[in-house]
């Protein structure tokens, strides 16, 4: 289970409201694979405009607690305790871009270190928490009948479009559109089981994890398989 996957892609409307902000054309989302090739954004801009777009909150934990400044001088002042971090670092070429940074707390920052400051904290290690919690998956509707209950909701800015050049239907972002979902909350055991089934049945080969908004009015996080051509909803 790689970490950046158990993030959720953030709303069309959060990256329209940095774009208006900050006056800039392009802002997206942190991408797992960080950034080599894209034009830097002065660093004064793109750093405050990225703490803006995650919302002054570690993308890994979601920690936005204040903290004491760390210096003798100021000893009665507070920050944030996150930062904005270099997914590809600027000494192996990473850009100052929105794809190559993301904000995380100071606790997820220094868990790169050990990975020479590169990547995302977690990528490669497994949470044994997840083992005995649950987690919220959105059950392909071919799945359905393998699950005993679960809940409604739907996924906002996303719509289903039809590619006329090899007729499937494609779940894409839209603004403004909502996808009705099926959702249930279970054991890591019975998610592993669920993903060999969609698997060797829908050609899952992966997820990631999207907003949720159910009947109730609650929003949780919950994760999607998908293929090579689209989401499975």
């Amino acid at each position: 289970m790689t970490a950046y996957k158990d993030i959720p892609e953030l709303s069309l409307s959060t990256l329209r409201y940095v774009s208006q902000k900050f006056g800039i054309a392009d802002v997206s989302d942190f991408d797992p694979k960080g950034d080599r090739s894209g034009s830097s954004i002065p660093w004064n801009i793109v750093s405050q405009a990225v703490l803006v777009r995650d919302n002054y909150a570690c993308r890994i934990c979601g920690a936005n607690y204040l903290g004491p400044v760390d210096s003798s001088k100021n000893y009665d002042k507070l920050h944030f305790s996150v930062e904005v971090h270099h997914i590809i670092p600027r000494k192996d070429g990473g850009k100052d871009t929105f794809k190559n940074l993301i904000t995380l707390c100071e606790s997820c920052h220094h868990k790169t270190f050990s990975n020479n400051y590169s990547g995302i904290p977690g990528e490669n290690s497994t949470n044994l928490d997840m083992f005995y919690g649950k987690i919220w998956l959105i059950i392909p509707s071919q799945l359905e009948s393998n699950v005993k209950k679960f809940e409604l909701g739907v996924i906002q800015d996303y719509g289903i479009v039809l590619d006329p050049n090899d007729g499937i239907r494609r779940i894409t972002r839209i603004m403004g559109e909502k996808i009705k979902v099926s959702v249930v909350k279970i054991s890591i055991n019975d998610f592993l089981e669920i993903a060999e089934l969609a698997i060797k049945t829908l050609s899952a080969i992966d997820y990631f994890s999207l907003f949720v908004k159910l009947k109730n009015g609650r929003e949780i996080v919950a994760r999607c398989f998908k293929t090579d051509d689209c989401i499975l909803v």
